[in-house]
């Protein structure tokens, strides 16, 4: 079993105190997540919800002990705060921009594994669709951990916030694009598959896949063609060939598509046989 949930100690920048994690959510720094005790004052509690919800952020009750252990200090006074190394778009924000800047988006369903969260990262930065998704609530954040899997390109990475994934995509439909959800038993193939002008790829856990309501929300299901006894890949490699099939099939503008592989002149001569392996004495 691949899902390792991230440490959260290895994120990122932690703030910490009422009133400190207070004016953060007023700002306009980009927040991971936010925890808070049981025993903050009912009407901070409630604050702090408020803001969440309608930022997009994911908040947490948990104990002193752990709000101890991500901030560093048991003065935290109930509350504490993950900030993003990296800019946070809302939904709207990325559909105002250029539309050949994201023709092609991932949606993350749940990857709980930070580096498999890198890995794909860097993948989508190589293959020039460097846009994804991510739900406010679960997941993998993206820290320190998910910027050494990376290797560094997850800086390059267009992180979007989606408070809920099933409405985010639904706001991606009414912008023209198509989704496509990779499940292993979809009855369509992902290969030589006539991908939409403007596509959504969703990627679900790593273990169990999209969650029901994700896969109800799907233009189509695509599979990749596995060999018998095996019932999935890992997600980031999932992403890859997701990512270079777009590619090929000329929906990534910013990357060349590679020219076909020649044929062999119908002249020439098959290469010479090596010949028999010889025989040890």
């Amino acid at each position: 079993m691949e899902k390792q949930p991230e440490s959260e100690s290895n994120s990122t920048e932690c703030v910490h105190g009422r009133r400190p994690v207070e004016e953060l959510l007023k700002s306009d720094r980009a927040v991971l997540r936010v925890w808070v005790s049981p025993r903050l004052p009912v009407a901070q509690r409630k604050e702090f919800e408020q803001i969440c919800k309608k930022r997009g952020i994911d908040l947490q009750h948990a104990p002193d002990a752990k709000l101890a252990s991500l901030c560093g200090t048991g003065e935290h006074q109930g509350a504490v705060a993950k900030l993003s190394e990296l800019p946070i778009l809302e939904l709207r924000r990325l559909l105002e921009l250029p539309e050949s800047d994201r023709k092609v988006v991932f949606a993350l369903d749940g990857v709980e594994n930070p580096r498999n969260l890198g890995m794909i990262a860097r993948t989508l930065v190589g293959a020039g669709c460097p846009v994804v998704l991510l739900p406010s609530k679960g997941g993998a954040l993206p820290g320190q951990a998910f910027l050494e899997a990376s290797a560094g390109y997850g800086n390059r990475l267009r992180l979007v916030r989606a408070g809920k994934l099933v409405d985010a995509l639904g706001e991606l439909k009414k912008a023209g694009y198509w989704v496509y959800g990779l499940a292993a038993d979809a009855k369509r193939g992902l290969f030589g598959h006539e991908l939409a002008d403007k596509t959504v790829f969703v990627l679900g856990n790593e273990t169990d896949g999209m969650r029901p309501t994700v896969r109800n929300a799907l233009d189509e299901a695509l599979s990749i063609p596995l060999a018998p006894g095996v019932d999935s890949l890992n997600v980031a490699v999932t992403a890859a060939l997701c990512a270079f099939e777009a590619v090929r099939a000329g929906r990534v503008p910013s990357t060349p598509v590679p020219v076909a592989t020649a044929a062999r002149n119908a002249g020439s001569s098959p290469p010479a046989s090596p010949g028999p392996r010889p025989r040890r004495r």
